[in-house]
């Protein structure tokens, strides 16, 4: 017969989840402004809402992921213009973009609509700036709390692609982007949504393979 939803109420308005081992389940859910861990019956093992963090809005994306020895969250919040890491007692440890600042300059996004770590040269994060049209990985080592931009300058961004402000699915071009993705190739694999479009940038010529 048909087993009942993980996330099924009337409430529930999940826009991204992921299978954690131990069989649980992360989840983003803008509308009631919460990401969450929760086992496959439904019951919450961790949660990080509007209560535990005022300047949460949209979270649209989350992504759990280990760094020196050390499990953390990555949040993408779109209507916030920002993404960033959480560690399991919910603090703050690592942000790109300014908390409710629009904009396409050195530590500054449009409107994100996806994030995602990468262990590949260091550490780096792709991010699908949606509003922005473009793509843009940001080396993660770069964060210093506290310091002019967070520590990020224009050799943060290890790989840009997109035209800010020049929206379309021509060469160079992108609209509003989904999710991007670095494959193990170093290629980045791009859901140009707006452009009605999933392609494949070769990471070096920048062309569409």
């Amino acid at each position: 017969g048909q087993g009942s939803p993980i996330c099924g109420d009337a409430t529930c308005q999940a826009r991204s989840v992921e299978a954690l081992d131990g069989d649980h389940l992360l989840f983003a859910d803008p509308d009631r402004r919460m990401v969450a861990v929760v086992t496959r019956a439904g019951s919450e093992v961790w949660s990080y809402a509007a209560d535990d963090d005022g300047a949460l809005r949209t979270p649209v994306y989350a992504q759990r992921f280990s760094r020196a020895g050390r499990r953390l969250t990555l949040i993408t919040d779109r209507d916030a213009r920002r993404v960033w890491a959480v560690d399991e007692e919910k603090d703050l440890v690592w942000q790109y973009g300014v908390t409710g600042e629009p904009g396409i300059g050195v530590n500054h996004l449009a409107g994100p609509s996806f994030a995602r770590y990468s262990e590949a040269e260091g550490g780096t994060v792709v991010i699908a700036d949606g509003d922005g049209d473009r793509v843009i990985e940001v080396r993660y080592g770069d964060y210093a709390a506290g310091a002019p931009d967070n520590g990020f300058t224009e050799q943060s961004i290890v790989w840009f692609y997109g035209t800010p402000g020049g929206a379309g699915g021509g060469a160079g071009r992108l609209d509003d982007p989904q999710s991007a993705e670095r494959l193990s190739s170093g290629n980045i694999l791009v859901a140009d949504t707006g452009a009605q479009r999933v392609i494949e940038i070769d990471r070096g010529t920048r062309a569409v393979v």
